[in-house]
């Protein structure tokens, strides 16, 4: 599902739901390292209620990207490369199950976890 990003502020995009509580899901998108970046400058998120079960990629401080999936149990994958400053990179997070999660960042995927 695309969202547009339609608002007063160009930062973020929320919604009054989640239109996703459980996997099979993939988040990506695309971000701008402008500086050496601490953990979660750059953060995407399904459903931030975590009774129902939460979804993130983001940056990691020295520019991994990490996919995380929090419910009862969290489970985090992270890429080993890293983006450069002043780059644009495609990061991403592919959620198959409760035991199954990746991060990629620029169509390379980290190792399952």
């Amino acid at each position: 599902m695309a969202r547009d990003l339609v608002s007063a502020s160009t930062q973020f995009l929320s919604a009054g739901s989640a239109p996703v509580t459980a996997a099979p899901l993939t988040l990506a998108g695309w971000a701008y390292r402008n500086t050496d970046i601490e953990a979660g400058a750059a953060e995407l998120v399904a459903n931030a209620n975590p009774a129902d079960g939460q979804f993130f990629v983001r940056f990691q401080a020295g520019g991994a990207v990490r996919a995380r999936a929090r419910s009862v149990a969290i489970g985090t994958a992270e890429t080993s490369g890293t983006l450069s400053t002043a780059t644009w990179g495609h990061i991403g997070g592919v959620f198959g199950s409760t035991t199954s999660r990746f991060a990629y960042l620029n169509g390379t995927a980290s190792a399952e976890e």
